[in-house]
C-alpha cells in the first residue's frame, strides 16, 4: 500500500508538473532557436552580398589573387565555415580552402538571385550573384555555422530544466504529504492481511471509523471469519485425500484442474502449482488416443455417469505411462454437474519401458537405413563388423554381406596412396580422436573421397566395448574446394595484373621512345645490334604485360573485319624463318574462307603462343601445321567439345607431331602460371591468355592430344560470311614532322615527360611539360593561347587527365587532345568519348605511332 495509492498520487502530481514545465521550456527554446537562426541567416545574406559587391571587379578582371584576398578577409567571422568565389559556370576562382581551386560547383541556382541552398542545424549555405552593370558574371558562396546559436540555446535549455526540476520536486513533496494522510488506515488493513497470510488467522482490523474505509475494514473482518470456518473443513478433507495411495484430481466442468493430491504429482512429475488452473487433458495428453476415444469419455461423464478405462498419458519429462482411471461427476441437488473427480492408478511401468525401447529401436533403424551417410558398428578390436547401413553399397559399390564376412575388405578398398596412414586403425578409433579423409577405389576403378569419423562406446567399467562411426562421400565437396581455390588464383592474377601494368608500362615507355631517338644517332654495327637487343627486350616485356591485362581484364583492342589466311601466312613465314630447321611448317588453307571481326594484334598473339608451344613440344623436330577452314553449326547438330552455339565459324587449327599432353595435366593447361617448362623458360600465361582472347571474341578453344601422337589446338571464331571486304594491312609507315606548333605534354613520370619532349622537339614541335593537371593549368595562360595540342596521361595524382581535359574543353575547346594510358586503351573510355577524345595510346607505344597521330590531329580542322 505504501507504494500503491500514495505513489500513484505522487507520480500523478509529478507528471503534471513535468508536462507543463516541459511544454514551457520547449516553447521558450524553440522561439529562441528560431530567432537566433534567423539572425544567422541574415548575417549570411549580408556577408555573401557584401562579398559579391566587393569581388565584382576582380571577377571581371579574372584576378584570382585579388579574389583570394577577399575570401581570406572573411575569416574575421568566427562562424565562417567556408567562403568561395566562382565564375558564372561554377569554376572555383577563390576559396577559403585553397585545395578546392579549379573545381566546379554544380548545385548553383538556375537564375542569378540570392538563394539559401541549405539551412540546417549545423550550417547555413547561402549564394549571391556577382553582377556588373546588370550582367551576371559569377557567384559568391558562404557557409556560416551554428555553434554560438546552439550554445545559447543549450544554456536556455539548462536553465529551463533547472526550474522545471525544482517545480517537480515541490509537487512531489506536496503529493507525499497528502498521500501519507490518506493511506495510514489502508496500511493498517494491509498489515492484518499480511499477518493472516503468515498464519495468524486470528488477526483482525481495528475500528477505523464510519467512513468508506471504516466500512471496508468491517467487511474485511467478516470475510476473514467465514474463510476461517471453511478452511478448517477443507483441511480435514484434504488430509484424507493427501493420504490416498491412488492419484486423485478434481476438475471443473471444462476439465480444468482445481485440486490434485501428492500421489498425482508424483505420478505425472508436475507440481500442484503447475496442475491447478490448467486443462488436465492438454497437460498430460500423449496423443496415443484418438478423438473418438475422448468423445465417448466426455459423453459418458457429461451424461452424469461414471467412466472407467485405460489410456496412455505423458509425464512432465515427456515419458509415457499407462494408467487405469475412473472419472465420477459431482452433481448438485438440482442435478447440475459442477466438478469431476478422477482417480488414477499407474499400471504401466514395465509396459511403458518396453514400448519406449521398441520406439527407440524403430527410430534408430529408420535413421540409419535412410541417411546417405554410412553408419557402422564394430567390436572394440575391429575384428568384426556388427552393423553397417545400406549407404555403404551406394558409396563403396560393394555388398554389405562381404564386409560382414571379412572386415579387411574395408581396408582393401582404401586407395594405396592413403592406406599407409592407417597402420593401426583400431587403436586410432579406440582413442576417440579419429576424423580422417581418404580415397577409396570402387570395383569399377573410379575413386571417391571419404570422410570417416569414429567414436568409442564405453561400458559401465569404463572399457571400450564398441566402436561406432559415420562415413560420408565428400567427393563433390572436394571438387568444389578445388574450383574455389582455382577461382582464388584467377582473382589474385587479375589483381596483380591491374596493379603492376600501369607502373611497368610507364617504365617501358621511355625505352620505346629513346631507342627510336638513338637509332638515327648510332652508326656502329655493334651499337645498333645492342640497341636492337634493347628494343626486343622492351617488346617482350610489353607483350607479357599485354598478356596479363588480356587475361585479367579481357582488355579488347580495335576489331576489324579481316581474312584469317593472311594472318596464317604471315605466321607461317615467321615460323619458317625463326624455328629450328628440323621443324617443317605446312599450311592447309581451304578456298573461300569467310571473314571474321577480330583484333588482329590479339589473334597474332594467340597464334604466336600456340606456335611457340608446338615448337617446344617437338625438341627433336617434327611438323607444324597451320590450317583454316569454314564450319557451320546447325541448330540440330550433335553436342561438340568445346560447345558451340549455332552459326557460321572459321576454324583456325595449330597442330604438331610432338610429345602430346598427358591426361593427368589436361585439365590444368589453361590455368594461369601453370607450365611444364623449367624456371625462366615460360610464364605459364600463354594458353590462359589465348583462351581469354578467344572467349572475348565470342569463340571457343578446343584441344585434342594423345601422349606421343602430337597436339592440335583449334580456335572457333564467329564468322561474317556476308562481309564485303576484309582488312589486310592495318598500318602504314608515315614520316611525320611539325612546324613549330606548341604541344603540352602532361605525365606524372619524369622520364616519360623528358623523353616525349625530346622526341617532339626533334620533329619540329615546341613543347611544354607538366607533372599533373594542376601543374598544367599553371603553365598555360587562362585562354591557352597558342596551344595546339595536349598529350596527357589519364592516371595521375592531384588532377588526372580526364579532369584536365574537362577544364581544357571549357577554356580552349579547339585544342587537340591525345590521351595515353598504362592500363590499355579502354580505361575510362566512356568519359573520354563524352569529352570528344577518340585517340588513346596504350603505353608503351612506338614514337612513329605518336607522331602519326599528332600529325593527323593537327591536320584536322
Amino acid at each position: 500500500m505504501r507504494n500503491g495509492v500514495r505513489m500513484q498520487l505522487i507520480l500523478a502530481v509529478a507528471g503534471v508538473h513535468a508536462l507543463l514545465m516541459s511544454l514551457f521550456v520547449w516553447d521558450a527554446v524553440t522561439r529562441q532557436r528560431a530567432m537566433l537562426r534567423q539572425m544567422q541567416a541574415e548575417q549570411a545574406a549580408a556577408v555573401s552580398q557584401s562579398m559579391a559587391t566587393a569581388s565584382a571587379g576582380w571577377v571581371a578582371a579574372h584576378d584570382v589573387a585579388g579574389l583570394q584576398e577577399i575570401v581570406e578577409a572573411q575569416r574575421r567571422y568566427p562562424e565562417l565555415v567556408f567562403a568561395m568565389v566562382l565564375d558564372s559556370d561554377g569554376l572555383v576562382l577563390a576559396h577559403s580552402d585553397r585545395g578546392r581551386l579549379g573545381y566546379y560547383v554544380r548545385d548553383l541556382p538556375s537564375t542569378p538571385s540570392y538563394t539559401v541552398l541549405a539551412r540546417g542545424s549545423e550550417l547555413i549555405d547561402a549564394v549571391a550573384p556577382v553582377e556588373i552593370a546588370g550582367r551576371h558574371i559569377g557567384w559568391v558562396r558562404v557557409g556560416l555555422g551554428q555553434r554560438v546559436a546552439d550554445a545559447q540555446v543549450a544554456q536556455i535549455t539548462r536553465d529551463g530544466m533547472f526550474y522545471a526540476s525544482a517545480a517537480i520536486a515541490v509537487g512531489i513533496l506536496l503529493a507525499a504529504l497528502m498521500g501519507t494522510s490518506l493511506t495510514v488506515r489502508l496500511r493498517q488493513m494491509r498489515r492484518v492481511s499480511e499477518a493472516v497470510s503468515a498464519g495468524r488467522r486470528e488477526a483482525r482490523v481495528p475500528n477505523l471509523g464510519g467512513d468508506e474505509i471504516g466500512t471496508l475494514a468491517k467487511d474485511f473482518n467478516l470475510m476473514l471469519d467465514r474463510l476461517a470456518e471453511r478452511d478448517a473443513e477443507i483441511r480435514l478433507k484434504s488430509a484424507a485425500l493427501d493420504a490416498a495411495v491412488n492419484s486423485v484430481v478434481i476438475t471443473d466442468r471444462d476439465g480444468c484442474a482445481q485440486w490434485a493430491n501428492p500421489a498425482f504429482t508424483a505420478m505425472t512429475g508436475y507440481s500442484r502449482e503447475e496442475v491447478i488452473g490448467h486443462d488436465l487433458g492438454e497437460l498430460v495428453r500423449s496423443g496415443r488416443q484418438n478423438a473418438e476415444f475422448y468423445r465417448q469419455m466426455w459423453e459418458t461423464i457429461l451424461a452424469g455417469r461414471t467412466w472407467s478405462g485405460e489410456l496412455v498419458n505423458r509425464r512432465k519429462d515427456g515419458s509415457l505411462f499407462s494408467e487405469e482411471m475412473t472419472i465420477a461427476p459431482l452433481i448438485t441437488e438440482r442435478g447440475e454437474i459442477t466438478h469431476f473427480i478422477a482417480i488414477k492408478q499407474d499400471i504401466s511401468s514395465r509396459r511403458a519401458n518396453e514400448e519406449a525401447l521398441r520406439a527407440s529401436e524403430e527410430r534408430f533403424r529408420q535413421v540409419v537405413e535412410t541417411i546417405t551417410q554410412v553408419f557402422w558398428v564394430t567390436d572394440a578390436q575391429r575384428t568384426r563388423m556388427l552393423y553397417i547401413s545400406p549407404g555403404y553399397e551406394k558409396i563403396w559399390g560393394r555388398p554389405r554381406e562381404a564386409l560382414y564376412r571379412s572386415i579387411k575388405i574395408w581396408m582393401d578398398a582404401i586407395h594405396p596412396d592413403d592406406r599407409g596412414r592407417f597402420t593401426d586403425l583400431a587403436a586410432l578409433q579406440r582413442r576417440g580422436a579419429y576424423d580422417e579423409t581418404f580415397r577409396i577405389v570402387r570395383p569399377d576403378g573410379s575413386e571417391r573421397w571419404i570422410r570417416s569419423r569414429a567414436f568409442p562406446v564405453r561400458g559401465a567399467d569404463g572399457e571400450v566395448n564398441r566402436i561406432v562411426g559415420v562415413a560420408e562421400d565428400v567427393t563433390d565437396a572436394k571438387r568444389i574446394e578445388e574450383q574455389f581455390l582455382r577461382a582464388q588464383r584467377l582473382e589474385a592474377v587479375g589483381t596483380l595484373a591491374s596493379g603492376i601494368a600501369h607502373d611497368l608500362n610507364n617504365i617501358l615507355s621511355p625505352i620505346f621512345l629513346v631507342t627510336g631517338l638513338l637509332r638515327s644517332s648510332l652508326h656502329e654495327i655493334r651499337d645498333l645490334e645492342m640497341l636492337q637487343m634493347i628494343e626486343k627486350s622492351a617488346h617482350r616485356g610489353a607483350a607479357v604485360i599485354r598478356q596479363l591485362l588480356t587475361f585479367s581484364r579481357g582488355a579488347p583492342g580495335e576489331r576489324v573485319v579481316l581474312q584469317l589466311p593472311h594472318l596464317v601466312k604471315e605466321m607461317a613465314h615467321i615460323a619458317s624463318e625463326t624455328f629450328p630447321r628440323n621443324i617443317e611448317v605446312t599450311q592447309n588453307i581451304l578456298p573461300g574462307i569467310w571473314c571474321v571481326r577480330a583484333d588482329p594484334t590479339q589473334l597474332h598473339q594467340v597464334l604466336m603462343n600456340l606456335c611457340v608451344n608446338a615448337r617446344d613440344a617437338m625438341p627433336n623436330g617434327g611438323r607444324l601445321t597451320l590450317a583454316v577452314r569454314n564450319l557451320f553449326v546447325a541448330p540440330d547438330s550433335p553436342p561438340r567439345d568445346p560447345p558451340l552455339a549455332p552459326g557460321p565459324y572459321v576454324v583456325l587449327a595449330v597442330g604438331d607431331t610432338g610429345i602430346g599432353i598427358p591426361e593427368s595435366i589436361r585439365h590444368r593447361i589453361f590455368d594461369p602460371f601453370f607450365t611444364t617448362k623449367g624456371v625462366g623458360a615460360g610464364t605459364g600465361l600463354g594458353l590462359s591468355t589465348a583462351l581469354g582472347i578467344v572467349k572475348g571474341h565470342g569463340g571457343a578453344l578446343g584441344v585434342e592430344s594423345a601422349p606421343g601422337n602430337g597436339t592440335t589446338f583449334s580456335m572457333y571464331l564467329p564468322a561474317e560470311p556476308t562481309a564485303e571486304s576484309c582488312t589486310e594491312n592495318l598500318s602504314a609507315d608515315v614520316s611525320a614532322r611539325g612546324v613549330g606548333q606548341l604541344i603540352l605534354v602532361v605525365d606524372d613520370e619524369a622520364h616519360v615527360r623528358d623523353t616525349l619532349k625530346t622526341l617532339l622537339e626533334r620533329h619540329g614541335y615546341r613543347v611544354v611539360t607538366a607533372a599533373n593537371g594542376h601543374d598544367a593549368m599553371l603553365k598555360i595562360n587562362p585562354r591557352a593561347e597558342g596551344l595546339r595540342a595536349v598529350v596527357t596521361d589519364i592516371m595521375m595524382p592531384a588532377m588526372d587527365g580526364v579532369a584536365l581535359i574537362r577544364v581544357l574543353r571549357k577554356i580552349a575547346p579547339n585544342v587537340k587532345v591525345i590521351a595515353t594510358s598504362g592500363l590499355g586503351r579502354t580505361v575510362r573510355q566512356d568519359e573520354l568519348k563524352a569529352l570528344g577524345v577518340d585517340d588513346v595510346l596504350a603505353k608503351p607505344f612506338e614514337p612513329e605511332a605518336l607522331l602519326r597521330l599528332l600529325e593527323h590531329q593537327l591536320a584536322r580542322v
